[in-house]
């Protein structure tokens, strides 16, 4: 029954997922000529294209776009002397291996030769005179989060954000609201118990809801140590994740993916009532599961369960990815496993299935 009504929803949403994953599926990696091995993770965070600059420095603009197959293209306009340049240059994105970049935060890296405009040009008005360019150098940016990271030339870096995304030129962007979630997890492990699915897919519609300012945090440990979580009091956002619809796939992304201790409790520790997400102000962070309550003060506090998987979380735009690839503490089976979650905003009451609910 349960997979009966999550293919049902397949001809509804087809039209709508083609536009919304047709260039995400072109940018992870050439996948149109690459087989995928689905045992490892296949979404990359990207980048936002465009104008980016350094808050309150002399860097200058760089401008670039990057093409499906992973081609950068751009230019960096600056001064030398006190003079404008123009610098133009072509390389491939490449993306870190997971345990690098979960290690690092470096989430995908751009380096290419620059090219100086050295002569031609002239007015609107005036007969063609062509450009001629001189190499110089090499740069290199490393991207910290869809709009942030560092600017590398020689022996100096910069730290850089985007034009259109980056404070402080707008406000923050608001995640809430309606959303389809695409989930995928699996374990490469070949023997699995048998009480376990090892490749789950799940297509579900749900919302994230804003939380309130706690009056403190507390983290609860069932993990190694908390090496990687997120300072979750200095995240600047912070919702609710709530599925709604179907019932048979929300059923299984709380107990089989999510763990949500509604009616195992004696098989996974407490807090486990639900799951968050917490966003910096570059749009990283983590999804994690959690629990809100009272104490005897009347003091709202948010409980995190650290269990050692740190879903790491990426805003882009209209888009959310969240994925993690490791092996958690041995409560949690499978002991190795890959998990990736791509969610994409839908209409306010396209399909009127996602009510709100009140959260604490």
């Amino acid at each position: 029954m349960q997979k009966r009504c999550t293919i049902a929803m397949l001809p509804v949403l087809a039209a709508l997922l083609f536009a919304a994953y047709s260039p995400l599926v072109a940018v992870a990696g050439t996948q149109g000529t690459i087989p995928l091995n689905r045992k490892v993770l296949t979404q990359n965070v990207r980048p936002n294209a465009g104008g980016w600059f350094q808050s309150q420095g002399n860097l200058g603009n760089i401008n670039f776009d990057v093409s499906d197959s992973g081609i950068v293209a751009g230019n960096w306009s600056t001064f030398r002397d006190g003079k404008p340049i123009w610098y133009y240059f072509q390389g491939q994105i490449e993306y870190p291996d997971y345990a690098v970049s979960d290690a690092d935060g470096v989430i995908a890296v751009a380096e290419a030769n620059l090219a100086e405009v050295t002569g031609g040009g002239g007015c609107l008005s005036c007969p063609y005179d062509p450009a001629q360019f001189a190499p110089h150098g090499t740069m290199r940016i490393e991207f910290t989060s869809p709009r942030s990271g560092r600017f590398i030339y020689g022996r100096t870096t910069i730290p850089v954000l985007a034009w259109m995304q980056g404070l402080p030129l707008i406000a923050r962007r608001d995640y809430s609201g309606e959303w389809l979630a695409l989930v995928r997890r699996v374990a490469p492990e070949p023997d699995v118990p048998w009480r376990y699915d090892s490749d789950i897919q799940l297509i579900v519609t749900g919302r994230l809801d804003p939380m309130d300012d706690p009056d403190y945090f507390e983290s609860y440990s069932s993990g190694p140590d908390e090496t990687g979580m997120l300072d979750f009091a200095a995240a600047h956002r912070r919702y609710r994740f709530t599925c709604t619809k179907p019932d048979d796939a929300c059923h299984r992304l709380d107990y089989e993916v999510f763990y949500i201790t509604r009616e195992c409790v004696s098989c996974i520790p407490d807090p486990r009532d639900f799951f968050a997400l917490f966003l910096k102000d570059d749009d990283a962070g983590q999804f994690v599961p959690m629990k809100a309550w009272r104490d005897y003060q009347d003091r709202l506090a948010y409980t995190i369960h650290n269990d050692g998987r740190y879903w790491k979380a990426y805003g882009e735009r209209d888009r959310i990815l969240v994925r993690y690839a490791g092996e958690p503490v041995q409560l949690f089976e499978p002991y190795d496993y890959v998990l990736e979650i791509i969610m994409t905003r839908l209409p306010a009451g396209l399909f009127h299935s996602a009510s709100p609910k009140a959260t604490p």
